[in-house]
């Protein structure tokens, strides 16, 4: 999945180019004189005047949504986003994931299954010492950013935070939104992690479909905790200086009958996800499902 595999890998993806033109200089000569117009022979000095605010990320990991359906419910904190976001509910985890372990792993190291080595919610098999996690990438970068990473998982926990300056696993999702807002209060943080997992819990028991009340519940109920995030990260007193990219993505879909099957992986409702990258500077930019071709009919 293109979306998932362009994720931040050193602070350097915040920074702008900027880029300095030659002016040319037209000249009319002719065979019998000097030029009419010549550039003073000064010794000049060029600079850019251009203030970077500091590079900051807020990347919120939600377990069991389904593209459509956090679409279909029309969340107004996940919308507020997106006029200033790449973004697509059709994004793809990986097609044979059962498990979250496989794409939490591409989550972080920015490779797929056949190179980081996790196949499951088992971590034995990793290869993140070929394939680093993001932090241990950001670390050799810059060794101050501070990064911290909430989580309702254990298996999260224990498998994705080193290189991380705290971690903590906490009991509920509630916990990791009232632990980001705390931590969102403290200046010197720049890289924060919040991983939710009560819509897959709800989706295993009532089905991940919005028309399932308690999953439509499970949908809102995380926006709202996204919105609490976002209006802590706004009152920053240093907001104005800082330059934040927000990320918002499902690590995996969930198992519901699909009406509409076209023999692809974006009709395999598991791997089906949303991915969105926001920052100030971002142009609305929608990504649809590509063109596939049309099925064949007759006999």
């Amino acid at each position: 999945m293109e979306l998932k595999k362009i994720f931040l890998t050193t602070k350097k993806v915040f920074w702008s180019l900027s880029i300095l033109g030659l002016i040319p200089v037209l000249s009319t000569i002719s065979c019998q004189q000097e030029f009419e117009k010549t550039i003073p022979n000064k010794a000049h000095s060029d600079s850019v005047d251009v203030i970077y605010g500091k590079p900051k990320v807020l990347y919120v990991v939600v377990d069991g949504i389904r593209g459509q359906s956090i679409q279909a419910v029309q969340p107004p904190n996940i919308n507020s986003l997106l006029n200033h976001a790449i973004y697509s509910w059709v994004s793809l985890a990986d097609e044979g994931a059962t498990e979250p372990g496989t794409n939490w792993a591409s989550l972080f190291s920015g490779v797929d299954k056949e190179k980081h080595g996790v196949l499951s919610d088992d971590f034995s098999t990793n290869n993140f010492d070929t394939y680093p996690l993001i932090y241990e990438r950001i670390k050799h970068a810059d060794s101050t950013t501070n990064i911290r990473v909430f989580t309702t998982s254990s298996v999260f926990k224990n498998n994705l935070t080193s290189d991380t300056d705290e971690s903590q696993l906490v009991a509920d999702d509630d916990g990791v939104r009232s632990a980001v807002v705390t931590a969102l209060r403290d200046e010197n943080v720049g890289f924060i992690t919040a991983h939710f997992s009560n819509p897959d819990k709800v989706g295993a028991a009532a089905g991940y479909d919005e028309s399932k009340p308690a999953y439509k519940d499970a949908l809102l109920n995380f926006d709202k905790a996204l919105g609490d995030m976002l209006n802590a990260l706004k009152e920053r007193p240093t907001y104005q200086e800082e330059n934040w990219l927000i990320v918002v993505t499902s690590s995996i879909g969930g198992a519901y009958p699909v009406l509409e099957n076209d023999n692809t992986i974006f009709s395999n409702p598991v791997a089906h996800t949303f991915t969105i990258f926001s920052a100030p500077r971002y142009n609305r930019r929608f990504i649809s499902k590509p063109f596939i071709g049309n099925r064949f009919q007759g006999d």
